[in-house]
């Protein structure tokens, strides 16, 4: 009786025995199911964060490259269009927003002139009426390699001799060379501005034509010595 009690407890103990044995088995297999898990999790989180820096560094890059190239900063950026790489916008010196805005101060050029026809200087006259129309036909569509472009610079230029020459002759012309000289000195600004800031150059170059005008009716208004 004894003898079979002690089998019996035995093959109890090896059943306990085979049963925990199974339930290392299965938790060394979840534990390494679970490691390799957390692996992938890792990995593919690593993938993920190294993503996310490569988008912003490349968001970044975008964006010091936009300001490199769209560097004039304009307030009415919706519709200019961008800056070409030689400096240019579709070939224009400034986006047409910017090329009528410069066109309508032009008119300034009429009122001088008729002040200098009242005054009875009718060469100036003659040639302020010249460089309005020049700029009136340059800045309607202000293309940088265009014909219209070169007689405007020309024949402004060549407004700018006579003018000066009358300086000597007029009471008035230091006057006139004060703010012609003013004028001067705005125009070289645009020019600097026009690469980097293109509302500032249109800004500038309207003010060529506002000191020019003002100068103008300076020398128009003083007598012949």
């Amino acid at each position: 009786m004894t003898t079979i009690f002690i089998n019996d407890f035995d093959k109890v103990i090896c059943a306990l025995i085979s049963i925990n044995n199974e339930f290392k088995r299965l938790n060394n297999n979840q534990l390494i199911k679970n490691k390799n898990k957390f692996k992938k999790r890792k990995i593919r989180l690593k993938k993920i964060r190294k993503d996310r820096i490569n988008q912003k560094k490349n968001k970044n890059r975008n964006k010091k490259k936009h300001n490199e190239t769209q560097t004039q900063l304009c307030i009415c950026d919706t519709i200019c269009p961008k800056m070409d790489d030689d400096h240019r916008f579709n070939g224009l010196v400034l986006p047409l927003a910017h090329g009528w805005t410069i066109w309508y101060f032009s008119y300034l050029h009429l009122f001088t002139s008729y002040y200098a026809f009242y005054n009875q200087y009718y060469v100036l006259c003659f040639f302020g009426l010249g460089s309005l129309g020049t700029s009136l036909n340059y800045w309607k569509y202000p293309l940088h390699d265009s014909w219209r472009r070169f007689i405007d610079i020309a024949f402004i230029q060549l407004t700018f001799y006579i003018h000066m020459y009358y300086a000597f002759l007029i009471s008035s012309g230091y006057g006139y060379m004060f703010f012609t000289g003013t004028g001067i000195i705005c125009y070289g600004v645009s020019n600097h501005y026009t690469k980097k800031n293109i509302y500032f150059a249109t800004f500038f170059h309207i003010l060529v034509h506002v000191f020019a005008s003002i100068g103008n009716a300076v020398l128009y208004s003083g007598t012949l010595q």
